[in-house]
């Protein structure tokens, strides 16, 4: 059982993510300690019932981007999600530690201007519904994950896959479909 304390502190930060207007809360979310939300702006940000976000989980939707997350989906410790315009997980997605998920990269191709004075080339990410995200795992820019699929540790994943199979490697390929 909880003590009373801890009761009223899951309180207390339930009610202040449903009283910031740019996070909408489609049921009861688990938000375990340093998870940290970071939002610009006229950003938006939306998370499914029974969502889990776990520890050293850090969110980070920019000006006038959203960030989607469907049912039943959770992060693994030290997730990053990172939106500069659209990024939507669907239902009953499991990460695992270290994921990292995001929409943009730096622009470098401007030989006048430094990396930093040239910003970000902005895409968008879409991940399906029972999709399991294996540890050290990163979606990167563009990137398309269909429904039951796998994504195996370590890949990184920056074009789109169908449904049902399993995808891994550098960059990642399909490595099995599943039935």
């Amino acid at each position: 059982m909880l003590s009373k304390l801890k009761q009223l502190l899951l309180l207390f930060r339930y009610l202040r993510l449903k009283l910031d207007k740019r996070i909408h809360l489609n049921g009861f979310v688990s938000m375990c300690p340093n998870v940290r939300i970071l939002l610009e702006k006229e950003s938006k940000l939306v998370l499914g019932r029974g969502c889990r976000l776990k520890p050293g989980t850090v969110i980070y939707v920019k000006k006038g981007a959203s960030l989607i997350i469907g049912d039943n989906t959770s992060t693994g410790h030290d997730t990053e999600i990172s939106v500069g315009k659209y990024v939507t997980i669907g239902s009953d997605v499991i990460m695992a530690p270290y994921t990292y998920i995001t929409d943009s990269n730096h622009r470098f191709d401007l030989q006048d201007k430094t990396i930093r004075e040239q910003g970000m080339d902005i895409g968008t990410v879409e991940i399906g519904n029972d999709v399991w995200i294996a540890r050290g795992s990163m979606v990167l820019k563009d990137a398309r994950i269909g429904n039951r699929t796998v994504i195996a540790a370590g890949a990184i994943v920056s074009k789109s896959f169908p449904d049902r199979v399993i995808i891994g490697g550098i960059p990642a390929k399909i490595l099995k479909e599943l039935r």
